[in-house]
């Protein structure tokens, strides 16, 4: 049994879509199905039983989407943010909100078509505190670069280094996580996750290229 059953998908610093500022782009279609329509089946695919939309900017379109939507045997539910609290702040608030000890968290902004059931997999069997999934493929100017030894994170920056690949924008990470950061209002990637550089912080790689509208 998936030992991790609850997601968050982080939409609160979603964008526009391209022409229409009344809808966000996490709800915008990259083919038949939006970025938000994509990450949910791929969640339930990997046997994900409980999902959380964090929302803050557009809020209302996010409830209107869910009410004409029908997912039986899967709880899925919003939590709004009262202020902007950029994607480490928010996903901390919503952790401690719904009594979240870990979960799958995913920037409602992008996608990457893989099977995250293995992921998880991977996270497990590695005993992983933490972990997040990395691209070689995508464009560049997007990219940090990211130090491993072997299959393990130990160091991120801004600066070149020997590998680099680009955040998929998909994560695994326990709550207490946040003892390392005293603030209310942050970024996950540049002001949390350096913190958490040899901690048992696990790569899982790929060379899957990331949708971003």
């Amino acid at each position: 049994m998936n030992l991790i059953n609850t997601a968050i998908i982080l939409t609160g610093e979603t964008q526009t879509s391209p022409g229409d500022p009344s809808n966000p782009t996490a709800l915008s279609n990259t083919s038949l199905f939006s970025l938000l329509e994509q990450q949910i089946e791929q969640l339930i695919n990997a046997k994900i039983d409980n999902i959380i939309i964090s929302t803050y900017h557009l809020a209302d379109e996010f409830d209107k989407f869910l009410s004409t939507k029908n997912y039986p045997n899967l709880n899925i539910f919003t939590i709004r943010q009262r202020s902007q609290l950029g994607t480490g702040g928010a996903l901390k608030n919503t952790l401690l909100n719904t009594n979240t000890e870990q979960a799958l968290v995913l920037n409602g902004n992008s996608f990457i078509d893989l099977d995250l059931d293995q992921y998880i997999k991977f996270h497990l069997e590695h005993i992983f505190k933490t972990s997040m999934i990395l691209t070689s493929a995508g464009n560049t100017k997007d990219q940090h670069f990211f130090e491993l030894d072997e299959n393990q994170i130990t160091d991120i920056s801004s600066t070149s280094t020997d590998l680099k690949f680009q955040s998929a924008g998909v994560y695994i990470l326990d709550q207490d996580v946040f003892n390392y950061i005293a603030l209310q209002s942050f970024s996950l990637e540049k002001e949390l996750l350096p913190f958490l550089c040899n901690e048992n912080f696990g790569a899982y790689l790929t060379v899957t290229k990331i949708i971003k509208l």
